[in-house]
């Protein structure tokens, strides 16, 4: 009985390090230079930090780098696996604006597409000096 506590000890032990170790990968940063569409909401230039969450449906939390001001929740169009291996993040232009259109958390090979909407809400009032937009680091 105690040889199976110890195996059984094991295995959630390395299910649990594998777990963590994906839930890593589903995280990426950027910079923005100037205020661009998320979903429904607009945040302002500056780095944001954006983690997934997929309990109990696929949703991105984006907040600012600094985890300093407003976070915010987008519920992305579709979630491709398998599609890409490089982190990046694409922005599409929006009338005059921008729009984040998709995410590629790299290593993980997961993409999260967007909806461009206008008409949206500003959300996030982080200025900062950004000089130009840098993909994913």
């Amino acid at each position: 009985m105690n040889f199976a506590k110890k195996i059984l000890f094991a295995a959630l032990l390395v299910l649990a390090t594998s777990l963590t170790a994906a839930a890593q990968d589903r995280v990426i940063k950027f910079k923005l230079d100037r205020a661009t569409h998320i979903g429904s909401s607009i945040v302002q230039a500056g780095e944001y930090r954006m983690a997934v969450s997929s309990d109990p449906f696929t949703m991105a939390i984006v907040a600012p780098a600094d985890r300093a001001g407003t976070a915010l929740i987008a519920l992305p169009v579709a979630r491709e696996s398998g599609t890409c291996s490089t982190p990046s993040v694409t922005l599409a232009p929006l009338g005059s604006e921008l729009a984040l259109t998709a995410v590629c958390f790299g290593e993980s090979e997961m993409a999260l597409q967007f909806r461009a909407v206008r008409g949206a809400k500003e959300v996030a009032t982080q200025p900062t000096d950004a000089a130009a937009l840098a993909g994913a680091r």
